[in-house]
């Protein structure tokens, strides 16, 4: 069945977070991805399925987790989606997906795994034409269009995206540091100031919740709008439990 675009619009502007508890416990043996049919795409700790609705896909952990010896609160993702969800980032800040639901599922044994239902967006390593990727390292550090071309010359195309994500992490690692693109300085001045805030945020949830980076070209997608491509980072954290 497919969503109607007014339940999208309110979903947009009032997304669901929920806890589920599942009355059995999960089978181990088999994968989430196994039950799910064939994903969209795979990363390794999560997959991607399509849904019956254009503009929407759901996450899926690939397996849930084990709850034997391990000390934990949440996840990473968790973290990052529901403090998204909570402050409504995306209606201010394009640098974060839009969120229609998040769901934690917790078996009778603490096992637990999610779901999350996303806007649909693009892959930025398989999607991105050398042009776009112009178009997005001028908007997001103020590269001009000499020393986008410098960069390709030098560093080629694939190696140019993965230093995009790169820097987009060390900003989220430094978020009050300028940027060096090759030999080419790049002040804070320079930089797409909604990426500033987020970085500025994603920073702050890794220091007060203890949580690793793994921002690389995996981890961040586009979203297609009329006037060019906008960057989103999607999972900026490794999978792993937060301590007490």
């Amino acid at each position: 069945m497919y969503m109607k675009i007014l339940d999208i619009l309110e979903q947009v502007y009032d997304p669901q977070v929920t806890d589920r508890q599942w009355r059995s416990e999960f089978d181990h043996k088999y994968s989430t991805r196994d039950k799910q049919g064939r994903p969209m795409g795979s990363g390794f700790y999560a997959d991607v399925y399509d849904t019956d609705d254009p503009h929407v896909v759901k996450k899926r952990h690939s397996d849930p987790y084990l709850s034997k010896g391990i000390d934990r609160e949440y996840t990473g993702y968790w973290i990052y989606i529901k403090h998204i969800v909570d402050n409504k980032l995306w209606e201010d800040n394009p640098y974060f997906p839009r969120v229609y639901s998040f769901k934690r599922i917790t078996d009778p044994k603490g096992n637990e795994t999610y779901s999350t239902k996303l806007e649909r967006l693009h892959e930025f390593k398989r999607e991105v034409s050398t042009d776009e990727l112009e178009f997005l390292y001028n908007k997001a550090f103020g590269v001009s269009s000499q020393q986008y071309t410098t960069m390709i010359k030098m560093v080629g195309d694939g190696n140019a995206m993965s230093m995009f994500a790169d820097n987009i992490q060390t900003l989220c690692r430094f978020p009050n540091r300028s940027l060096k693109i090759m030999d080419d300085k790049i002040p804070l001045s320079d930089i797409d100031d909604n990426l500033l805030e987020a970085t500025k945020i994603i920073n702050s949830l890794m220091s007060k919740y203890n949580l690793q980076m793994d921002l690389h070209w995996g981890n961040i997608m586009v979203r297609r709008l009329p006037y060019g491509l906008q960057a989103v980072i999607t999972d900026p954290f490794h999978d792993t439990f937060s301590r007490k």
